[in-house]
């Protein structure tokens, strides 16, 4: 927020409110109130609820659930890039051991991964949708007149719908059937990494009430690389499925099956994705930091004045 400053003291003259300004804890109107007052219904000092949406003058136990889902946030996409480097290791050796044996089906790899992809799926909608309800909690200080907040259905949808897609993979390979069915449950791939964008986007928005104007601009371009490069995976994770057997005329006279344009496409945005990923953990770890400094201050300045959140 430029031309602003970090952070207003409280005011040194006490004078009654002019506005129906919310207060910053319980969302209770304090316009009867005095700025060297308290909330009538929770204690909170008034002068916080001035500056209420800075971090450092928010309930601090709204904060610490933010923290929490944050946390939560970090834990899962560390722990996703471990798995991942595990299942390519181990995809690698299965792969050396088949060709030193002369078994060159693929089909058992394939399901297995298959299965395997749609087991985490389902566990990484839940843990989404755990990491949302803490991420994207309303502010009591604005309540409905939080901007972010329209987003918080759609992004719990979101991550339900990827869950769902998930499940429906792992049904359908049990099923055994038809490899286009695929693509249906496939779609719902999109929906989740809409949400996830979504999820960024608050980030974002709490980066801007640190106030840290780089934090929010790093942000903003993780969130467009890990749409982009995220947005080209799903659609042509999809096109395959979809059109397994289709091939695509390069040059005259030569047929070249689209799978090793996909391939091409989808490792190159595979890298690009995954340099946005640690970024986005870098991110997320500065947030965290930003954000048990608020509220380590804010409780500080409650206690100095002994309006300790009851």
């Amino acid at each position: 927020m430029p031309g602003q400053p970090a952070f207003v003291k409280r005011p040194e003259v006490d004078t009654p409110l002019q506005h129906p300004v919310p207060c910053v804890q319980c969302g209770t109107i304090l316009q009867t109130q005095t700025t060297h007052g308290s909330c009538p219904t929770c204690q909170a000092p008034v002068w916080h609820s001035i500056h209420g949406t800075w971090l450092r003058a928010s309930d601090p136990r709204w904060l610490a659930r933010i923290r929490a889902g944050v946390t939560l946030w970090l834990a899962m996409m560390v722990g996703a890039i471990i798995l991942s480097l595990l299942g390519g290791v181990a995809g690698a050796a299965w792969a050396i051991a088949a060709g030193m044996s002369g078994t060159q089906d693929t089909t058992a790899l394939m399901e297995a991964a298959t299965y395997g992809g749609a087991v985490f799926g389902i566990i990484g909608g839940v843990l989404n949708l755990l990491i949302a309800w803490y991420v994207t909690a309303p502010n009591p200080a604005t309540a409905k007149l939080q901007e972010q907040s329209k987003l918080r259905p759609a992004i719990q949808g979101g991550f339900l719908l990827a869950a769902i897609g998930s499940a429906g993979v792992a049904l359908i390979e049990a099923l055994d059937l038809p490899q286009w069915v695929l693509a249906i449950p496939t779609v719902t791939g999109l929906f989740g990494l809409l949400a996830n964008l979504g999820l960024i986007y608050y980030v974002r928005c709490f980066a801007s009430r640190i106030p840290s104007p780089k934090l929010a601009r790093w942000t903003t371009i993780v969130m467009w690389g890990l749409g982009l490069t995220g947005g080209v995976m799903q659609l042509f994770g999809v096109a395959s499925v979809a059109f397994p057997e289709a091939a695509v005329s390069a040059t005259p006279g030569l047929t070249i099956p689209p799978q090793l344009a996909f391939s091409c496409v989808m490792g190159v945005c595979s890298i690009g994705s995954l340099v946005f990923v640690i970024w986005l953990i870098f991110l997320l770890s500065r947030m965290r930091t930003a954000l048990s400094q608020a509220i380590d201050q804010v409780t500080a300045n409650r206690a100095a004045e002994g309006n300790t959140p009851p």
